[in-house]
């Protein structure tokens, strides 16, 4: 299927319309222009007011800029500087009846358990002492035992190695080596080995 100039809207011998050489506008022409300001008096102060007040509250105390650090060189006071930065006093220079109730840090206090009846509680410590001690009695007495156990044992294990030794001691005694001096200090070395083969020297 083709399309021809008629389809276009174009009809024979009619000039074409010429090649735009221009780019295409950034933003299109408006339209409505918006209304012009009327600056009157009132105007003028509230705007006045407005950046007083941006500057009172950027110079006020409340205006807490977080402290900018580099942390190209480790300093030893990094370490300490949450304790040196309280919250306590930070608190108590602030004015806080003028700022909302949801902006004031709260501490969180722990819900703990609600002892109803304090002498109860007493009782069971009562109770809980008592078992500690059952078990520290029955402990020590158990203890006891075991090191008797291990002293009879260890006197019976002194004995049996004494008698070892006895018996070893013995039986190299009898008839080894070790019996048999073999100390040579070498004072009669010359006498004895020179003149064997000489005879009697008169």
């Amino acid at each position: 299927m083709s399309i021809s100039t008629e389809q276009l809207g174009f009809v024979k011998g009619e000039a074409l319309p010429p090649p735009v050489l221009q780019p295409a506008l950034k933003y299109p022409l408006l339209q409505y222009k918006p209304l012009p300001l009327n600056i009157t008096k009132e105007k003028i102060y509230l705007l006045e007011l407005k950046k007083g007040y941006a500057e009172y509250m950027r110079e006020s105390p409340n205006n807490v800029l977080p402290l900018v650090t580099k942390k190209n060189i480790e300093r030893y006071s990094d370490r300490y500087q949450d304790l040196i930065t309280d919250k306590s006093s930070y608190e108590s220079r602030y004015d806080w009846s003028r700022m909302p109730v949801e902006l004031k840090s709260q501490l969180r206090k722990r819900k703990g358990q609600k002892c109803e009846n304090p002498q109860t509680k007493r009782k069971n410590i009562e109770i809980e002492l008592q078992e500690l001690e059952k078990k520290e009695s029955l402990e020590q007495s158990d203890a006891e035992e075991e090191e008797e156990e291990e002293e009879e044992a260890e006197g019976k294990d002194d004995e049996q190695a004494e008698d070892e030794e006895e018996e070893l001691d013995e039986e190299m005694d009898e008839g080894t080596d070790y019996a048999n001096n073999y100390f040579d200090n070498g004072e009669g070395y010359d006498d004895e080995d020179d003149n064997l083969d000489d005879g009697p020297i008169y």
